[in-house]
């Protein structure tokens, strides 16, 4: 459906014609090798066997056929979005995101739609019914965000972070517009670390992750006490996590429910910024997540 809608909607100047095609399901009585050999039909989430050189432009099926695994980590979606070369264009990144974490586990909740399709055509909605729906859909998450980009973007940094073995994205913020770590989020970040022009910092986590700050707090506690040159005084690993903040490092506050780390910020302007370099936390935000990755000094 979505891949269907892209292509209508961007996709006529490489398939002319496809802007007014017909979209239907394939029937018992189609011939999928004889579709695929015209010039004049798409196909989608179906055909992957019969892709050849002079088709391959015309078929988006992630499928494995022939033992060609090439596409299997697409879905019929990211492939169209990467012909058409929206794949990167930011009001498409977190839906393209969300499609293809559903097309291979279960529903996501980000874009709830799948589950509803399949009602519909359990109950036995028409597939222009389906689509109206799902244009809808896609829509109201495009306008989303569009607003989104209309924000003066901040200057903004996307690092890799492993958590878990996975590649996750650790977004770093300079500036002091609220909107940033919403919209940074939106992009598809687990961590947003922002410095506002007061030189203080926030360690902002995406909630559905629950992430352990512990070792992140713990490090900046520790971190903090030694630029600040008066010696380390707080070393006991039960102290440095306590939530809140303690008396010794008076710059970081653990918000511990909501796995954010802050250094001040709006709502506190008279906390001290912290000393540490933006790169510095940066730097212990990745050796407390990352679980291969281990304090400098002891390597």
């Amino acid at each position: 459906l979505v891949a269907y809608l892209q292509l209508r909607d961007y996709g006529e100047e490489k398939l002319p014609g496809v802007s007014t095609a017909v979209f239907r399901c394939l029937t018992k009585g189609d011939n999928l090798k004889e579709l695929a050999g015209r010039d004049d039909v798409v196909l989608l989430g179906v055909g992957a066997e019969f892709r050849v050189s002079t088709n391959a432009h015309r078929i988006f099926d992630e499928h494995v056929a022939n033992g060609d695994k090439s596409q299997s980590k697409e879905c019929a979606a990211t492939l169209v979005a990467k012909f058409l070369e929206i794949d990167q264009e930011l009001r498409w990144r977190k839906i393209l995101k969300a499609v293809l974490h559903t097309d291979k586990n279960a529903p996501n909740l980000t874009l709830d739609l799948s589950v509803t399709v399949m009602e519909f055509q359990l109950q036995g909605w028409a597939l222009h019914a389906v689509l109206r729906y799902t244009e809808m859909t896609i829509g109201a998450h495009l306008k989303k965000a569009d607003q989104f980009a209309a924000v003066s973007l901040l200057p903004m940094r996307e690092e890799n972070l492993q958590l878990n073995g996975e590649s996750h994205i650790l977004t770093v913020i300079e500036g002091d517009d609220p909107k940033a770590p919403a919209f940074a989020r939106f992009l598809g970040a687990s961590v947003v670390v922002v410095k506002n022009p007061n030189g203080q910092v926030q360690i902002l986590t995406t909630n559905h992750l629950r992430l352990d700050m512990r070792d992140v707090v713990r490090l900046l506690r520790l971190l903090e006490q030694i630029v600040k040159g008066r010696g380390v005084r707080v070393t006991d690993w039960r102290r440095l996590e306590q939530e809140g903040t303690i008396e010794e490092v008076p710059e970081w506050f653990f918000h511990a429910e909501a796995r954010n780390i802050l250094n001040g910020g709006t709502s506190r302007p008279d906390i001290p910024p912290t000393k540490l370099t933006l790169s510095a936390v940066v730097e212990a935000v990745k050796t407390g997540l990352e679980q291969q990755r281990f304090e400098p000094q002891r390597q």
